[in-house]
C-alpha cells in the first residue's frame, strides 16, 4: 500500500492478504498498531495487488454509549481498466 500524505510525502508498506479472505487494516491512529507512522494524520492509500483484490473503507462509530452503533463505508475505485 502507498499511503498518500497530506504535506505531499508518501509510505509503502506491505501486507498479505489470503486466498479467499478478508484482511482489516487498521489505521486508527495506535502508535502501536500496523501503521504507527499515521498516528493523528490525514492520508489517502492506493492498494496495489498481484491478484484481483476488493477494497473499501469502513468508519465505525459509537453513539449514545453503545458500541459500533453507526458506521458508513466506501467501495475502493479502480485506477486501471
Amino acid at each position: 500500500m502507498t499511503f498518500l500524505r497530506t504535506d505531499g510525502t508518501t509510505l509503502v508498506k506491505s501486507f498479505t492478504a489470503g486466498a479467499a479472505s478478508r484482511f482489516t487494516l487498521p489505521v486508527n491512529g495506535d502508535p502501536a498498531g500496523p501503521v504507527p507512522e499515521l498516528t493523528n494524520e490525514s492520508f489517502g492509500a492506493i492498494v496495489s495487488s498481484t491478484q484481483l483484490v476488493l477494497v473499501e473503507r469502513s468508519l465505525y462509530t459509537s453513539a449514545g454509549g453503545l458500541l459500533w452503533t453507526a458506521g458508513t463505508h466506501s467501495a475502493g475505485t479502480s485506477l486501471e481498466p
